[in-house]
């Protein structure tokens, strides 16, 4: 969710489903708006016609994105754990969609498999992962075929 104060306005930005945005406002004290305020049309129309490009294209950005990472499934390229986090994971875009995935976490030789769940990277039986390192490679999928 991105998210703009302009005034006393507050426009939240959401993707929903990872496909789609809505665009929402609310005042300072909590109340929600159904259409822009009067007040941001006039006073921040250039922050208001950044907000629906967004809006716009952050879909067409999602597409781009999901067939990516389709085609890192084939390649089963792998990174750094800390690479993974910042590129994908923690990306304010990417991961949308990457935080729906199975990931390979491989330390040692052994591949743990993760997902998110719960605000944490979890494997099988829902245990929170633990070891993930800098010595930690990652790789998109179930198991590692080169481990």
């Amino acid at each position: 969710m991105r998210t703009e104060q302009l005034d006393d306005f507050i426009g939240e930005l959401r993707v929903l489903n990872g496909k789609k945005t809505e665009l929402h406002w609310r005042n300072t004290d909590g109340g929600t708006q159904k259409s822009v305020p009067a007040a941001v049309q006039n006073a921040y129309a250039e922050e208001l016609r950044d907000m629906k490009q967004a809006a716009q294209d952050i879909p067409k950005q999602l597409t781009a994105q999901k067939e990516r990472l389709d085609r890192l499934f084939v390649q089963q390229k792998q990174w750094p754990y800390q690479t993974w986090r910042e590129r994908y994971f923690d990306h304010p875009l990417v991961g949308i969609l990457a935080r729906r995935l199975i990931w390979c976490f491989e330390s040692n030789g052994v591949c743990q498999e993760g997902f998110y769940f719960d605000d944490e990277l979890r494997d099988r039986e829902g245990q929170i992962l633990d070891g993930l390192d800098g010595l930690t490679l990652v790789t998109l999928g179930i198991g590692n075929p080169t481990a």
